[in-house]
C-alpha cells in the first residue's frame, strides 16, 4: 500500500482507504498517524513506520485483527488511547524510547502478546493498557516507572498450588505517617513492617487478612494505581480459609506477617520467576 492509498493532511495520515491491504507503508515525512487511521483494517499483518513519525492517535490501529508484530520507532513520544487494543494475533510489539505514558487500555485484548518491555522514559502505565492480555510470558518494568493505574497489568493467569498451612503472597497498603512511624493501613486496619497480626475468624472478602499470590494480581485492588501513596510488600498468610485456583489469586488467612517492601519492577521479576518455575496455568 504505498502513498497514494492514505489520506494525509499537513503530516497527518487521516485514514487509509484499501481495506484489503496486507502491508502499509506510511509515507516518509508523515509527522502522525490520525485517530481511527486504519481501525477495523482486518486483513493487514504488517505496518511500516517511518522515523518522521511523533504521534499515534487514538484507536489508530484498533481491531487490526491480523496485525502479528509492530516496530514502534524511537520518534513516537505519544501513543492514543486505544490505540493497539483489539489487535488479537499480535505477538510482539517493539515500544519507542521517548514514550512516558503507556496510555488507556493500549493493548486490551491483545491475546497473543508473549512478553513486554516497558521503555526507561515510561513513568505512567495506565487503566487497562494490558489488560486481558493473558498470553503474556514475560514483562520487563524499570524502576523508572512510578505509576501502575487500575488493572493495568491483568493478565489473567491461573496458579498452580496446593492449600498448604501458610503462604508467600503480596498485599498493598496505603501509606501513613504517624510522628516518626510509618504505618500501613488497609481498610482501616494499620500495620507496621516486619510485625505479625492474628484474627480469630477469616472469611473471604469479609474478615481476616488478604493477599494475592500472583504480585500483579495487586493491580486488580487499588483503583487509584500504585503511586508515592501506596506501597506493596511481600507478606505472610497462615490460618487460610480458601485459596481460589483462577486469575484472581486472592487468598484469605488468620494469620499475617508483613515482610519488606517491593519496588513495581520487583513484582515484574518476581511474576517472571514464577512462569519460568511453572507456578502458572496457561489461560484457556
Amino acid at each position: 500500500m504505498g502513498r497514494k492509498n492514505i489520506k494525509v493532511t499537513d503530516s497527518n495520515v487521516v485514514f487509509g482507504d484499501n481495506r484489503s491491504a496486507r502491508k502499509i507503508v506510511i509515507p516518509e515525512g508523515v509527522e502522525s498517524i490520525g485517530s481511527y487511521a486504519f481501525s477495523n483494517y482486518e486483513k493487514l499483518e504488517e505496518v511500516v513506520i517511518p522515523d518522521s513519525v511523533v504521534r499515534i492517535g487514538e484507536c489508530a490501529f484498533q481491531d487490526c485483527v491480523s496485525l502479528k508484530g509492530i516496530d514502534i520507532p524511537d520518534s513516537v513520544s505519544e501513543i492514543g488511547d486505544y490505540a493497539f487494543s483489539g489487535c488479537n494475533e499480535l505477538v510482539s510489539v517493539k515500544l519507542p524510547s521517548r514514550l512516558s505514558v503507556i496510555p488507556l487500555c493500549c493493548f486490551e485484548f491483545c491475546i497473543s502478546l508473549r512478553s513486554i518491555e516497558i521503555p526507561r522514559s515510561v513513568h505512567t502505565i495506565k487503566t487497562k493498557a494490558f489488560s486481558m492480555c493473558y498470553g503474556i510470558n514475560e514483562i520487563k518494568i524499570p524502576d523508572t516507572v512510578e505509576f501502575v493505574s487500575y488493572e493495568a497489568l491483568s493478565f489473567f493467569k491461573s496458579l498452580r498450588f496446593p492449600t498448604p498451612r501458610k503462604v508467600k503472597a503480596y498485599k498493598a497498603f496505603k501509606v501513613y505517617h504517624d510522628t516518626d512511624k510509618k504505618v500501613l493501613d488497609c481498610r482501616g486496619f494499620r500495620y507496621e513492617e516486619s510485625k505479625s497480626y492474628k484474627e480469630d475468624y477469616a472469611e473471604m472478602c469479609s474478615c481476616g487478612f488478604h493477599a494475592c499470590l500472583n504480585p500483579l494480581d495487586v493491580f486488580l485492588y487499588y483503583y487509584g494505581g500504585l503511586d508515592s501513596d501506596i506501597e506493596v510488600h511481600e507478606v505472610e498468610v497462615g490460618g487460610l480459609v480458601e485459596a481460589k485456583e483462577t486469575y484472581n489469586s486472592k487468598v484469605c488467612g488468620k494469620r499475617i506477617k508483613i515482610g519488606r517492601k517491593l519496588s513495581i519492577s520487583e513484582l515484574a521479576d518476581i511474576f517472571n520467576e514464577m512462569i519460568k518455575e511453572g507456578k502458572f496455568v496457561e489461560y484457556k
